[in-house]
């Protein structure tokens, strides 16, 4: 997760960009951790929606995280087609517009079988440490329909933390919000 963390550093500061707000979405959102471990200057504040502090031990248990990734690496090997069949079950609650939902499924046929290995890997690391990096203001939403990342991921916090508030003085508001029927993506 170091290296995604690292270009989207480096990204941030090609744009010029002052600590802007950033939102992480799933692996996005550990990414955004990730982000402010390695950067903590780089944001002004986090959005973490369908996040983990990564599969392997950071927000799941750790059979639960290596299942995930031993999945993860079997669905790169299948077609476009057979990899939106064996996934897209996953990422919708009930009554999410059809046309949302084929749109997903389309931009899903785009996957790179080598990207998705990397991501899937770097999900798996242990991430929990970067929560007591986040010295900005930051917002976790989770949805009670959410079978990928449920509540109990977005409630997750190291031990010796309160709440998911950060420990630094810097970061005086840590809101913890859910939507009910809120999927995953």
């Amino acid at each position: 997760m170091a290296g995604y963390a690292d270009c989207l550093a480096g990204l941030i500061t090609q744009l010029r960009l002052d600590r802007p707000h950033v939102a992480g979405l799933s692996f996005g959102g550990a990414l955004a951790l990730e982000l402010c471990r390695r950067h903590p200057v780089a944001t002004r504040t986090l959005i973490l929606v369908s996040a983990y502090a990564g599969w392997w031990g950071g927000s799941l248990p750790a059979e639960v995280g290596e299942q995930r990734l031993r999945q993860a690496i079997s669905l790169a090997d299948l077609s476009p087609d057979e990899f939106v069949t064996a996934l897209l079950p996953t990422m919708f609650a009930e009554g999410v517009p059809q046309v949302t939902i084929e749109a997903f499924a389309e931009s899903m046929r785009a996957f790179h079988p080598v990207g998705f290995r990397a991501m899937a890997r770097a999900s798996a690391e242990d991430l929990s440490g970067a929560l007591l990096h986040v010295e900005v203001p930051t917002l976790v939403v989770g949805g009670s329909d959410d079978v990928r990342a449920p509540l109990p991921v977005a409630e997750h916090r190291p031990s010796g933390t309160v709440s998911c508030r950060s420990r630094s003085p810097r970061s005086p508001l840590t809101l913890r919000g859910t939507r009910r029927g809120a999927d995953h993506p």
